[in-house]
């Protein structure tokens, strides 16, 4: 039988996954040039409620991201069944410029 750490660490585990399995949803879908230029480098960097925080490289994969690849995420997202409405994708500061800077929501 299973604790309830062990129920509570298995939610959690699949609440912070989202960005995983869309991207390895994508990596499926996509050439694997497309993925290494633009997912492979992304990562989970938060969940507040329906909004998803990835974390980007930089500000060029954070801007293809929101055009290029913002329908086959969204249909991903669908797919998957996934309670995700918005992604905000934060792109890593460059030194000497605040991080607010860096970030940019997408509603989908």
């Amino acid at each position: 039988m299973e604790n309830a750490v062990e129920k509570v660490c298995s939610r959690c585990a699949k609440l912070t996954n989202y960005w995983d399995q869309i991207r390895n949803h994508l990596q499926r879908n996509l050439s694997q040039e497309g993925y290494d230029n633009w997912l492979k480098n992304t990562s989970f960097a938060g969940l507040d409620g329906h909004t998803l925080f990835v974390s980007v490289p930089d500000g060029e994969t954070r801007s293809w991201l929101e055009t290029e690849y913002a329908q086959p995420i969204r249909n991903t997202i669908r797919t998957l069944a996934l309670p995700v409405r918005q992604i905000s994708y934060e792109a890593q500061p460059v030194r000497g410029t605040s991080p607010g800077a860096a970030r940019r929501r997408t509603c989908l």
